[in-house]
């Protein structure tokens, strides 16, 4: 009886004790995977944003600049001409 005493004592509890170090590692390991892993993406997926946004941003100046210097465009919206203005340049511009 002593010496399956002394085998788990001397040979199943650092066994068990490896394992469940090993396994606080890993699942450690893996939260920090993880965690990484979703910061990396948000920030990628703020740098598209910003692009996208950047883009956006300056397709429509263009447009705006294109319709001040359009004297038609100025006229009708001096005018209150709203049917020239949705016919011509469409809803969204004004």
């Amino acid at each position: 009886m002593r010496d399956s005493k002394r085998f788990s004592t001397r040979f199943l509890l650092p066994i068990a004790a490896i394992a469940g170090v090993t396994i606080i590692a890993v699942t450690g390991f893996l939260a920090w995977s993880a965690h990484r892993i979703d910061t990396d993406a948000l920030q990628r997926e703020t740098r598209l944003l910003r692009r996208a946004l950047d883009e956006e941003k300056a397709r429509m100046l263009t447009a705006i600049e294109e319709m001040a210097v359009w004297d038609d465009v100025v006229s009708a919206y001096e005018d209150q001409d709203l049917n020239w203005l949705s016919e011509n340049i469409g809803t969204t511009a004004y």
